[in-house]
């Protein structure tokens, strides 16, 4: 279903799945609120220079969470592993 969606004041027709609304217009209003500080922080004017600044300021973000969710994952393997121990006995839990 194609709707339209208004990013940093310009309008796209854009094709999604109508029961994934929310989800959609919740990517669509970050996406842009990132335009928005972007064009308002920077001295940048150019809409290309900004949409390059908003792809390398999100992919920095999602590095970041790829990092944190690597070190979660981490952290809950060696908390299996210590309980694996434990029920066999080779781990004390105090």
């Amino acid at each position: 279903m194609k709707k339209k969606v208004k990013i940093f004041d310009r309008e796209y027709e854009l094709d999604y799945k109508e029961e994934s609304d929310e989800y959609a217009k919740k990517v669509f209003d970050y996406v842009d609120s990132k335009y928005k500080e972007i064009g308002r922080l920077s001295k940048i004017k150019s809409l290309p220079d900004i949409a390059l600044l908003v792809s390398l300021n999100l992919a920095d973000e999602l590095m970041e969470e790829r990092q944190k969710n690597e070190e979660l994952i981490r952290m809950i393997e060696r908390g299996i592993t210590n309980l694996e121990r434990i029920k066999k006995g080779s781990l004390s839990c105090s």
